[in-house]
Formats: structure tokens, sequence, C-alpha cells
């Protein structure tokens, strides 16, 4: 029996380096297939998040709209700060929604988070949620916002409503986008998009 004494070959060698290769850039390639992936779920995820955040506060505090436990709240005889007669709904657009609520029942709309206004600005991706002095953003990477508003039967009046309080029930729709462009979406400019549409009845109006 003879023993090969001279260990591996180069041939051998080399054919063992060139499978350790392979298997590296194929571990490499499955590996940064998956990578991809998760980082496009968890920026569309955040996309979802981020409107689903905004849309929901939007929801909690409409719920309030023309709340007034006293009942003297909407008599015309206290003014807002800006000199406007208070009404439940003061302005009601497509883009942009105040309300009023007395939600401390003291009878007027002096305090934080009584008078409120939701806004999607024109040429703008950050909804803002105004309340007394000041303006705060709400939801960014917002594309787009659309209220729309029904009467007691259902059917949807035209934005800008006139007569707010006609108003009963509003839905809302937003869409919003991912913060980064995907260079492998080959759609939508490579941005990422999703819209949550929801709905409220307004028990207060």
């Amino acid at each position: 029996m003879t023993i090969n004494q001279d260990g591996i070959s180069l041939i051998e060698l080399v054919i063992t380096m060139a499978i350790s290769l392979l298997i590296a850039t194929l571990s490499f390639d499955i590996f940064t297939t998956h990578y991809k992936k998760y980082q496009v779920q968890t920026t569309v995820l955040d996309a979802q998040q981020n409107a689903g955040n905004g849309i929901d506060m939007m929801l909690r505090e409409l719920r309030m709209a023309g709340y007034d436990p006293t009942g003297t709240a909407f008599n015309g005889k206290t003014l807002l700060s800006d000199g406007i007669s208070p009404k439940k709904i003061i302005e009601a657009t497509e883009k942009k929604i105040r309300f009023l609520a007395d939600t401390n029942g003291d009878g007027n709309f002096d305090d934080d988070n009584e008078d409120i206004t939701y806004e999607l600005r024109k040429g703008e991706t950050t909804l803002r949620r105004k309340t007394g002095a000041g303006g705060q953003p709400l939801a960014e990477n917002i594309e787009s916002l659309r209220i729309a508003y029904l009467d007691k039967e259902g059917k949807v009046l035209p934005a800008p409503v006139s007569d707010t309080n006609g108003i009963r029930m509003i839905e809302i729709y937003i869409r919003s986008r991912t913060e980064h462009q995907d260079p492998d979406f080959r759609f939508e400019n490579g941005f990422r998009k999703k819209e949550i549409r929801s709905s409220i009845y307004l028990r207060n109006l």
C-alpha cells in the first residue's frame, strides 16, 4: 500500500478554494437578498404606522367635536381668540378641519386641546395639529390627506362645507410614503406607499 507523502496538491487546493469562494458568494447573495427584503418591510411598516398614528389621534379628538356638557359653550356670547363665533366645526375642507370641544366643561374654549386644527398644507408632507397658539408636526411623509364630510343621510357634502352644522360623519383618507426612495422599486419615483382609510360618526353634532 502506497501512502501519498506530499499532502494536498496545488490543483486540489485551488479547487477547494474555488468551492469555498462559491459558497461564500452564494451565502452573501442570500444574506443581501433577505436583508433588502427586511429593509423594505421595515420601511413600509414605518410608513403604515406613521399614517396610522396620525389618523388614530385625529379620530380620538374628532369624537369629542362639539362636546358641550354645560350647554352654554356655543351660545355665541364669548368669541374665540381670533374673533370667530364658536361653532362645533369651524372649518371643513379636504385638507383641513378645525373644530371645538369644551373638554373640561367650563363653558368656553380657552384651554389647550379645545380649539383643534388638523391640516396638510399645500406642497408639504407634514400633517400638522394645531391647538392654542402653536402648531406641531403630527406625522411626517404624508403625501395626501383627504377629508370627506357626510350628512345624516350619508350624502357627501361638497368641500369646503359652508354649513358645517349639517355634518354628521367624517371619512379620512391618509396616504403616506417611505422616508427614502428604494432604487429597486421602479414605480412611484421609488417611494413605497400605504393608504389608510377610516370614518367616524360625530356623536356631539
